[in-house]
């Protein structure tokens, strides 16, 4: 991918979440928390299993485990990626 089609990528990733907060303003809600696959994707640009996004007023994030750390980096410029520590149980 180039790094133009890559901005504009980014650009709408971010567009779309401007769309929301202003949804998010209209209707009074603080935060939205997205787990689904395809809303995650079409919000974040993020193509891993594991995933969700967090979005508020004043942030935007991506929250995934450590094991695509990379993918994330490299998926969502834009978006704060927050990486969970997996715990085994026993």
């Amino acid at each position: 991918m180039s790094p133009e089609s890559s901005h504009l990528q980014e650009s709408e990733m971010l567009e779309r979440i401007e769309k929301l907060k202003k949804i998010m303003q209209k209707n009074h809600l603080d935060a939205v928390f997205v787990n689904s696959y395809e809303n995650r994707r079409y919000l974040s640009g993020f193509t891993g299993s594991n995933g969700y996004v967090f979005i508020t007023s004043n942030d935007h994030s991506l929250i995934t485990d450590q094991r695509y750390a990379v993918q994330a980096n490299e998926q969502t410029e834009g978006l704060r990626s927050i990486f969970m520590e997996l715990i085994h149980m026993k």
